[in-house]
């Protein structure tokens, strides 16, 4: 394949998956969008009223309760204020549990009337009919917002990544050469570590040689920059009707390259992958938060 000339098949430039998903899942600011999404997954798994939700699904067996007192909190839902509820009850097995539950202020007045619901056989778990073991949270609140977020977070790497995947299936292939490298600053370092546990990101700008014999510059970052240390071994895919767009390929994770049949390859899958670890730890994390909550 000879350089600088675009990829002429119908079909365009054959990629890996990986390689192909790097542009949608793989940028600074998507990296960190995806990690925010797997915090808020984590929060959906222990923060929302757990016992609730998963233990007491199904029968539940019930007992007469006493309300000893109650008092209102400082959360407010749909605009009612939310009451806390101190209670005790006799089990089946004749022990007396107590409990705290929350909910409306009608739930429960001060003395007998309420009624206590439990897991059948395990009574120490309970609730007060009409309220929750926690304060409640509005209705699907957390996960329509955890939903909303990763949609965010998709659709921003898909817009990112339309320039990158179009130059990977149609680009030209120019060879560059570093022409400068500096370290990023100690904030942007700081996240970096966080997302890819490397200590120090480089910022690399590379020059390449158009068709046109015309020389440009491209910026590209990287954990890396030794593998980008032989010119042999840089390739940059530009526009050639606007040379000005252009991406280092070896900046991508897993180091891929253009062969001589035009197909991109994959040095290191290992290396790819692990780059994709965060965003598909957030993705499942909240698919299977959704699934057990509503599906199962």
């Amino acid at each position: 394949m000879s350089l600088g000339a675009p990829f002429s098949s119908s079909a365009g430039r054959r990629a890996p998956l990986l390689v192909r998903s790097f542009p949608w899942f793989v940028g600074y600011a998507v990296q960190v969008g995806w990690l925010v999404v797997g915090l808020a997954s984590c929060v959906l798994w222990v923060f929302t009223p757990w016992s609730d939700v998963h233990g007491f699904r199904g029968p539940l067996d019930t007992a007469p309760a006493y309300v000893d007192s109650h008092w209102k909190t400082d959360v407010s839902v749909d605009g009612a204020m939310t009451w806390g509820f101190a209670y005790h009850f006799t089990g089946p097995d004749h022990i007396m549990y107590i409990g705290k539950s929350y909910g409306k202020e009608d739930v429960a007045g001060i003395g007998w009337g309420a009624v206590a619901e439990f897991v059948p056989g395990d009574p120490a778990v309970s609730r007060l009919r009409g309220a929750r073991l926690w304060i409640p949270l509005p209705p699907d609140t957390l996960p329509v917002a955890a939903c909303g977020l990763a949609a965010l977070v998709f659709a921003v790497g898909v817009v990112r990544g339309i320039g990158p995947r179009r130059l990977m299936r149609r680009g030209a292939v120019a060879e560059g050469r570093i022409v400068s490298k500096e370290w990023k600053g100690w904030y942007e370092k700081a996240v970096d570590v966080l997302i890819a546990q490397h200590p120090i990101l480089y910022r690399i700008a590379v020059r390449y040689r158009t068709a046109e014999g015309e020389d440009r510059d491209v910026l590209c970052r990287t954990y890396e920059p030794e593998e980008l240390a032989s010119p042999k071994r840089i390739q940059v895919l530009y526009d050639p009707r606007r040379p000005g767009r252009a991406m280092v390929l070896q900046g991508l994770p897993g180091l891929p390259y253009v062969d001589e049949t035009g197909r991109v390859r994959l040095r290191s899958a290992a290396r790819a992958a692990r780059r994709l670890a965060i965003p598909t730890a957030a993705i499942t994390l909240l698919a299977s938060y959704l699934i057990w909550r509503y599906v199962v």
